[in-house]
């Protein structure tokens, strides 16, 4: 179904497949520091690489010159086949005005009332987690089943002049172990192949954008759902002795001030209650510090007996991006000692082009980022932390449940993370042209020089009591366990 979408729409002329291709490759070659770590400490993974790289070169090279989305679908999925979320490719067409009219023109639409679409919704919910109403920026979509097993979104309430009742706003396929979609970009209906998640059974995430669902109502939820802004913190007290934080993003344009508001405007209810669940599931990441308003209701002046992490060494491969990148760091930053970690950092990237690099050298700047310094203003209360992760939490999310391991009153519960924190730093940058452009990202600095050797990656940052079964039940698994202590 998604290959076909552009049957008979030839738009302006891109470069060939092989040639983004190649394009792709090059940049993680100069600059995806896991790449540089394969060759020095896991060589048969180096080589599995390589293997896993000419052969989908082979497909891209197959791949006709009118043929944008399947080579979209080739690129995207030797990116993902890397199995770092760090490492990514957007589509980001670039049309002509020609192109983009043609395609405003032919955009698809389903002439059904919205009542008779959401009916069909509703009628069909047992068909998949995907079926139901979701909430978008611009739009209320109904996504419904397709004669061919595939699924389509169609709006059917919106305010805004890109959109009218009845366009199809996306399309999905879940068979045969793919798992992608087709989301048509507002402005001129480009089709943008992307791959989705359902998290939750809440948010349905197509990176880097999040509906949220309207029906059927989401029941592993807890707190007030706003399906309209699905990654906003929620607060709730389930009784006066347990209070329940929900916090579905890291992202500090959506978490800052609310963590702040939550910190303040609750801090008695927090304070009075036994237990604070700060549940993390879904959390795609973001900046680990936006938790700091939090911390002093869960941080512990002493550390936790089995709290030994390692040394922060981290390094970087030497490039001429990687070295602009920091050089801006640099050039933005007051004077003082972090300042002075990241201009000594640039001089010996510099000095050494194509070389693994660490970031610390001197006794100062190894000091100050591994000086396990407690926040201040701590809280003796709650007496207990919950933090509730699942296997869609990554990045920042997984940082803020490592360094809450310090804390002696924390104790994490449900299944091991996404595993996406050894390799951080993304760096964006934009590759191909035309309707084959694209933005992609890469890490550019790993955790430790031993990588992939004892990092996350693989298997996630394992829980302290992992929970089986339903996860609608998990939050009273949690309350069953102190109860039960």
């Amino acid at each position: 179904m998604l290959a076909v979408l552009l049957a008979g729409t030839v738009l302006s002329v891109s470069p060939a497949c092989v040639t983004v291709f190649d394009e792709v490759e090059a940049k993680i070659q100069a600059n995806y520091v896991a790449r540089a770590l394969y060759n020095e400490n896991a060589p048969a993974l180096a080589r599995a690489a390589e293997a896993n790289r000419a052969a989908y070169r082979a497909q891209a090279s197959a791949i006709a010159s009118d043929e944008g989305l399947e080579c979209t679908r080739v690129l995207q999925g030797y990116v993902r086949s890397h199995e770092d979320p760090h490492l990514f490719l957007n589509a980001v067409p670039v049309l002509t005005e020609a192109d983009a009219a043609r395609l405003r023109a032919g955009a698809p639409r389903i002439a059904l009332s919205p009542q008779i679409l959401r009916q069909q919704a509703r009628s069909a919910t047992g068909r998949g987690p995907l079926v139901g109403v979701w909430a978008a920026d611009e739009f209320e979509t109904a996504i419904i089943p397709e004669a061919d097993g595939g699924f389509v979104a169609v709006v059917v309430e919106t305010d805004s002049d890109n959109w009218t009742i009845g366009d199809i706003a996306a399309r999905f396929d879940a068979r045969n172990g793919v798992v992608e979609a087709i989301r048509y970009r507002a402005e001129d209906r480009a089709p943008i192949r992307t791959g989705y998640s359902i998290v939750s059974n809440a948010i349905l995430s197509m990176a880097p954008v999040d509906w949220g669902r309207i029906t059927p109502a989401p029941s592993e939820v807890i707190g007030e759902w706003d399906p309209h802004n699905p990654r906003r913190p929620r607060f709730e007290m389930l009784n006066a002795d347990v209070a329940w934080l929900s916090i579905p993003s890291f992202s500090p344009a959506l978490v800052s001030d609310s963590l702040q508001m939550i910190a303040d405007n609750h801090r008695d209810d927090i304070l009075g209650a036994e237990l604070l669940v700060v549940d993390l599931r879904g959390n795609h990441g973001g900046s680990a510090s936006a938790i700091s308003p939090l911390d002093p209701f869960i941080m512990t002046h002493d550390a936790h007996e089995d709290y030994q992490p390692d040394p922060y060494s981290p390094v970087l491969l030497s490039s001429p991006d990687t070295i602009g990148h920091y050089a801006g760091i640099v050039d933005r930053m007051p004077p003082g000692l972090e300042r002075s970690v990241f201009a000594d950092l640039v001089q010996r990237l510099e000095a050494n082009p194509g070389s693994l690099v660490p970031m610390l050298i001197e006794p100062a700047h190894i000091a100050l980022y591994n000086d396990a310094r407690v926040p201040e203003g701590l809280f003796d209360r709650p007496t207990d932390v919950a933090i509730l992760v699942d296997s869609d939490v990554m990045s920042a999310g997984e940082a803020v449940l490592l360094r809450a391991g310090r804390s002696t009153r924390v104790t994490s519960f449900g299944a091991p993370t996404r595993g996406s924190i050894d390799y951080q730093n993304v760096l964006m940058t934009s590759v191909g042209a035309g309707d084959l452009r694209f933005s992609l990202g890469y890490p550019l600095m790993a955790d430790s020089p031993h990588l992939p050797i004892g990092g996350f990656n693989q298997n996630g940052v394992p829980v302290d009591v992992p929970l089986e079964g339903d996860p609608e039940s998990w939050p009273q698994q949690i309350l069953e366990h102190y109860r039960l202590r």
